[in-house]
Formats: C-alpha cells, sequence, structure tokens
C-alpha cells in the first residue's frame, strides 16, 4: 500500500504531488525498515497524465539494482532488515541491524516479544517484533535477507 505524502496513512492507488511543476523526475519509496529505493532513469510527470512506475518487474528498474527477487518468482522488491535506519543492512561489525533489534528494541532480552505493533524492528510485517522462537525477526535479518552470510553488507545507493 501507498501512503500518500500527507502522512495520513490514507491508502492510494496514486500519489498527486500538488504544486510541482511537470518535467522529469527521478522516483523513490523508502519504508520503515526497508532499503530505500529510485528508479534508475528519470520518469516525465505531469498532473495532466498517469505515470506508471513499476518496481516490481525488475531489479534494474531501480538505481544500481538494489532489490531483492521475492521468492524466486520474478517479481521485485525493497530488501528488508534496514532495522536502524541507516541505508544498509548488515549482521555484524558496527552499525549493524542485529545489534539494533536485539539490545536496543528488545532490551538485550531475547525472550522480549513486541506485540501489536507498527516498528521498525517487524522484519515480517506480523505486527510482532521478537527475537526467537517461531516467526521471529532475526530470522528474517539473517537467513532470509542476508541468505545465512553474516559478513553481507546490503547498501542502497544514496
Amino acid at each position: 500500500d501507498l501512503v500518500d505524502v500527507d502522512g495520513t496513512g490514507t491508502r492510494v492507488n496514486f500519489i498527486n504531488f500538488a504544486g510541482v511543476p511537470a518535467g522529469s523526475y527521478h522516483v523513490s519509496l523508502r519504508h520503515r525498515n526497508h532499503l530505500g529505493i529510485r528508479t534508475a532513469s528519470p520518469f516525465a510527470l505531469s498532473r495532466t497524465s498517469t505515470s506508471i512506475v513499476d518496481f516490481t518487474s525488475g531489479a534494474a528498474q531501480a538505481l544500481s539494482g538494489v532489490q531483492v527477487n521475492l521468492f524466486g518468482s520474478g517479481v521485485f522488491g525493497m530488501y528488508a532488515g534496514n532495522v536502524n535506519g541507516n541505508g544498509n543492512v548488515r549482521y555484524t561489525l558496527t552499525g549493524n541491524d542485529q545489534n539494533e533489534l536485539l539490545n536496543v528494541i528488545l532490551g538485550g532480552v531475547k525472550s522480549t516479544v513486541l506485540s501489536n505493533v507498527y516498528h521498525r524492528g517487524d522484519l515480517n510485517l506480523n505486527g510482532v517484533v521478537r527475537y526467537t522462537l517461531t516467526a521471529n525477526d532475526e530470522n528474517v535479518l539473517l537467513n532470509i535477507v542476508l541468505g545465512g552470510n553474516k559478513a553481507l553488507v546490503l547498501t542502497q545507493p544514496f
């Protein structure tokens, strides 16, 4: 779902940037805990016609191809795991997302569970932040996003 630029949370199928003159623009998307993406090239936008920006059709739609093939389906999406919002997904070293999830969000207690939340630590988007047991967010970070590779670092282009 898209949220309009006014931040109201209203579901929209299009976004109207009132007061912005027609021209060629890069389109960017951000999410609370995913790497942001931007179109690889500018799109012609105007108030009198509709332009479709479809990031799902291929990794090359995003600048530097920083998108993931969702479950090998040929549909592409944003990488989850940017828990600390620093523009990269990493499991180890300085500024890692695993530390943010466990020690900052969950207070260093692996058994802590935050339920019914809209939270940056909720990597599988199920409304729960947890580090252990089934449907945990640490597993999403390490095994799904980073493919089990603790040394891998994914970085969004700036």
